[in-house]
């Protein structure tokens, strides 16, 4: 099986992962290659020193080239490192195999199967040695294709020297000479039943697996080899009797061996079979510590996503009457945790997490990290959906208890999709697909919660893939437009400016709300292209007022945080400012209060720089956020806008009276401007008026219009 990509993309060994990526056609190979083994050595110590004792280590890129190598590859290649890092393994070609050798291993390992075999290589002095390959491809998991490879070799030089030896030797040199050997070497014939039967056992690998001189003498095959492999066994040393060549892995008092089977022809006749062990018990132990990292998240050791895929796969591949239950949990906004508190410490929640749901789980089924802030779990013991809804709720109060993290007392919550299998021509792939829809769902109804997969989602989610698709349409063929909606100063009742809101007249949906588009704008990064547009646009008609000879106000545009967060904002804004010709002092940008919470110090520093070119800079939806007084006072900002929530009752709650009072009392004793959005009676513009809120906004007064038509108002 070859080895995932993805195995060397969690946390620490990113840093690998991102060096690997660049090589190929890169000059600077070496260089490259150089910190491949800095980072190997430093992140994989606990392996390092158990493969380099006994094991030649390589890695190269697709095309070949050299990227790594260990002590070992230098010492027995003679080669320095240096010479072996950018070149390739035809360094070391000794001309001994045929073009086929190397065309049927290339073929198997750009297939992405791992490639086993043994390979005479020539060293920098001339001479000749002999390692056992596995050659492992590394497949890119995103795009399915092999992207380097990691060879694994022992050094069997002294094995295949011997058997060459044996052929030349006589028998009282033979036993002189194996005895010296570091592996071991015995030699198989048929008894005159036509059983195979071992009749000599040397060197020193022997006296390590406690094998006495002659204590194999005369026994059958099936005591070496052991029971379980007894028949493979036997099938090769027939097969090696008939002229052939093969190989085995197998075990003795608990080591590894692996061991080739020769003839040895005499007169044309094969006579007896010469075998040659191995210890590869490290080799093994290596290869067992890949094959669990490549199953595993690297941070909590749960199964991953791969490991998830698989175990699906043969679920529905050993099927019974069983039916099992699939739930993907998604941590809500674990992302503002660790922009806030860092990643050391996102980290440590998920540990924490990780070890409550596995408690939870625990004789219930597996559980899975299938990514940073998202786990699956496969429910092995499901009844049915009112006993299955009692035990995620079960579980959302598990995770909703406090955290204690770094003298942090953290309260998260999370998301929950649910499904069920197996339904008719279900795939592992088919399964996640519905369980990953009905967490979506979950999150547009508000997170916090669970849903069970229906079809009718499957469907909702076609119709939001083509609306997002008809909105990239839209943005590209100008079918959106803006509306402007006034904004009064209420002791004056003098228009003090407008606010810009997009608006959709799809000639597929016809007019498509709002509230419907710009979700599917910010979660699909669409946000950004949809947000220089509205800026621009609103710039632009401004300044044409303005020419025109309106009197001249300030426009207000809507900004995401997606948006505001993105490292080139204030250029973008400079530069629409500078194409269209507009004063700065004629445009405010309304930023929720969440936007800047996600990055407080990086989202002050690009207000300010705002604030310094003359925008004026507007906190909108007051209220709703979870900032705090000391951060409003930190923040760069002119104006503190109260979000409709807290208005629309205003006449008839005394409690929304005296907290819209106390947000207007708190902008004037930071000496900003407070506006007041979605007053739609006369009665809550006169009771805003007695709490001397400065600016009012709303459907009492206008509703957002067409430009056309607000350049009557102006």
């Amino acid at each position: 099986m070859a080895l995932p990509f993805t195995q060397f993309s969690q946390n620490a060994n990113k840093e690998m992962l991102n060096l690997l990526r660049q090589l190929g056609d890169n000059d600077q190979t070496s260089e490259i290659g150089e910190k491949i083994r800095e980072i190997f050595l430093r992140e994989y110590a606990f392996i390092k020193d158990a493969l380099d004792s006994s094991t030649i280590v390589a890695v190269t890129n697709k095309a070949g080239i050299i990227a790594y190598v260990n002590d070992k590859f230098c010492e027995i290649s003679q080669y320095s490192r240096e010479e072996l890092i950018g070149s390739t393994h035809r360094l070391l070609n000794s001309g001994y195999h045929s073009s086929n050798f190397f065309k049927e291993m290339w073929t198997t390992i750009l297939s992405g199967k791992i490639w086993c075999g043994d390979v005479k290589n020539l060293k920098k002095d001339g001479s000749y040695y002999w390692v056992h390959t596995n050659i492992i491809p590394v497949i890119n998991n995103v795009t399915n294709q092999v992207e380097q490879f990691i060879a694994l070799r022992t050094d069997i030089t002294k094995g295949k020297e011997a058997e060459e030896e044996l052929r030349k030797v006589i028998q009282n040199d033979f036993e002189r000479t194996i005895r010296s050997l570091d592996n071991m070497v015995f030699k198989i014939k048929k008894d005159r039943y036509g059983d195979f039967i071992i009749t000599l056992v040397e060197g020193k690998l022997s006296k390590l697996l406690d094998i006495s001189e002659g204590i194999f003498d005369q026994k059958r095959i099936e005591d070496f080899f052991g029971t379980e492999i007894a028949n493979e066994a036997l099938r090769k040393c027939e097969a090696a009797f008939r002229g052939e060549k093969h190989s085995i892995k197998h075990h003795y008092n608990g080591i590894e061996l692996y061991t080739t089977l020769s003839p040895i022809i005499e007169n044309g006749t094969i006579i007896e079979i010469i075998g040659n062990s191995n210890d590869i018990t490290l080799l093994e132990l290596a290869q067992k510590e890949i094959h669990h990292l490549a199953y595993h998240d690297d941070l909590t050791d749960l199964p991953n996503r791969r490991k998830l895929t698989k175990d699906l796969q043969e679920k529905l591949n050993h099927i019974s009457n069983q039916k099992f239950a699939v739930l993907f949990v998604d941590i809500d906004r674990f992302k503002q945790i660790n922009d806030t508190l860092g990643f050391n410490r996102g980290d440590k929640l998920i540990l924490e997490l990780s070890q409550r749901l596995k408690q939870f789980i625990s004789g219930l089924g597996t559980i899975y990290r299938s990514s940073g802030d998202e786990y699956v779990i496969i429910l092995e013991k499901y009844k049915n959906d009112s006993i299955l809804s009692r035990q995620v709720q079960e579980l959302l109060k598990i995770v909703e208890e406090p955290m204690l993290i770094d003298g942090y007392e953290l309260m998260i919550t999370c998301s929950v999709g649910v499904t069920t299998f197996p339904n008719d021509e279900d795939s592992a792939e088919k399964i996640l697909n519905r369980v990953e829809t009905a967490l979506k769902h979950c999150k547009l109804n508000g997170r916090q919660g669970f849903i069970f997969y229906n079809e009718e989602m499957a469907q909702n989610t076609k119709e939001r893939l083509n609306l997002e698709i008809n909105l990239r349409k839209a943005i590209i063929n100008d079918e959106l437009t803006l509306h402007y909606q006034p904004k009064y100063i209420l002791n004056s009742n003098q228009m003090d400016g407008m606010e810009a809101l997009v608006r959709w007249y799809s000639p597929v949906y016809g007019f498509v709300s709002p509230n419907e588009f710009i979700q599917i704008a910010e979660d699909t990064g669409l946000i950004v292209q949809l947000g220089e547009w509205v800026l621009y646009n609103a710039c632009k008609q401004n300044k044409e007022w303005i020419n025109n000879g309106y009197p001249p106000r300030r426009v207000a545009v809507n900004v995401s945080a997606i948006e505001l967060l993105r490292p080139n904002y204030v250029d973008r804004v400079k530069r629409i400012l500078k194409e269209t010709k507009l004063d700065p002092q004629y445009l405010e940008l309304e930023i929720t209060e969440n936007s800047v919470m996600r990055n407080l110090e990086k989202g002050i520093q690009i207000l300010q720089e705002l604030k310094s070119l003359g925008i004026f800079i507007a906190i909108d939806d007051f209220g709703t956020g979870y900032s705090s007084f000391g951060y409003l006072k930190q923040l760069p900002i002119n104006i503190l806008k109260i979000d409709k929530y807290f208005i629309q009752e205003i006449d008839k709650s005394e409690i929304d009276a005296n907290i819209v009072k106390s947000m207007i009392q708190l902008g004037h004793t930071f000496h900003l401007k407070v506006i007041a959005e979605g007053v739609e009676t006369k009665r809550a513009a006169e009771i805003l008026r007695d709490l001397n809120c400065d600016i009012v906004q709303g459907y009492y007064f206008s509703k957002p219009i067409p430009a056309d038509m607000f350049e009557k108002l102006l």
